[in-house]
């Protein structure tokens, strides 16, 4: 499920029987030299018939965020048109959250709305997206490569508690629902509505590059960060089975 970033092959069977793969010719692309590319050392791979998922306990995490609210995250789609989740999470049927590739268009759903923003123009190029709520909770945004692409009034969101029910790469269920076929890598999650700037600025950058701390700069009020390029303990620490949260304790497990 993995990219670890060496040399281009399929080589190890990861603990949950999905595959490792190790491909730095899919990133370590300087996007200023060459084409443009996510800064990483790999990238988690899913195969949508394998129904591979990362689930991520973060209810906790999430609970205090009433309207401002941000994501991040770079994707590269192996297919397209189907209805695919990079990420999403669901408390019953009203109360979700959700960043897609939704019957060809680069979509994002937050309380009870979704609407797509435009058919996407390719599968063989990286696309950073980024979803944002603004604090009075009656308009998001999605940017694509930090272009304003599309906004919608998703009205009154409360998050409730997304708990095990969030995930990378299928619906909040972590189940089978609407897999992802490609590959994640450098994902945050903020409790603020980052602006165009902050967008242009992280979408170029790791977990390590970002500046600030808690209550300043690109760390401001982050909640978690995924690089997505290695595989770890589900605790974080050096293993298989799981992905490390740098920024804090939300680490994920392999579906």
């Amino acid at each position: 499920m993995l990219g670890l970033g060496s040399n281009a092959s399929k080589s190890l069977k990861a603990a949950a029987g999905k595959w490792i793969t190790t491909d730095n010719l899919v990133l370590r692309h300087d996007y200023r030299l060459h084409l443009v590319q996510p800064l990483s050392d790999g990238a988690a791979y899913f195969v949508s018939g394998n129904t591979d998922y990362i689930s991520l306990d973060v209810g906790d995490a999430l609970t205090p965020i009433v309207d401002d609210f941000s994501v991040s995250l770079w994707v590269k789609l192996n297919t397209l048109g189907g209805n695919q989740m990079m990420m999403a999470g669901a408390n019953g049927t009203s109360q979700r959250f959700y960043v897609a590739d939704w019957g060809g268009k680069w979509d994002f759903g937050i309380g009870s709305q979704g609407a797509g923003s435009g058919a996407i123009d390719t599968t063989s190029e990286w696309t950073h997206i980024a979803v944002t709520l603004n604090g009075s909770g009656d308009s998001a945004q999605l940017y694509v490569n930090g272009v304003k692409s599309h906004a919608k009034s998703p009205g009154a969101f409360n998050d409730g508690t997304f708990g095990s029910n969030f995930a990378f790469g299928a619906h909040g269920t972590g189940t089978t629902a609407y897999n992802l076929d490609g590959y994640l890598c450098n994902a945050g999650l903020w409790e603020r509505e980052l602006t165009q700037t902050d967008i242009k600025s992280i979408m170029w950058k790791n977990y390590s590059s970002l500046t600030g701390d808690a209550t300043s700069g690109e760390k401001q009020n982050l909640v978690s960060w995924w690089n997505l390029d290695e595989e770890t303990a589900t605790d974080g620490t050096a293993g298989s089975g799981g992905v490390k949260d740098y920024h804090s304790t939300n680490h994920g497990t392999l579906g």
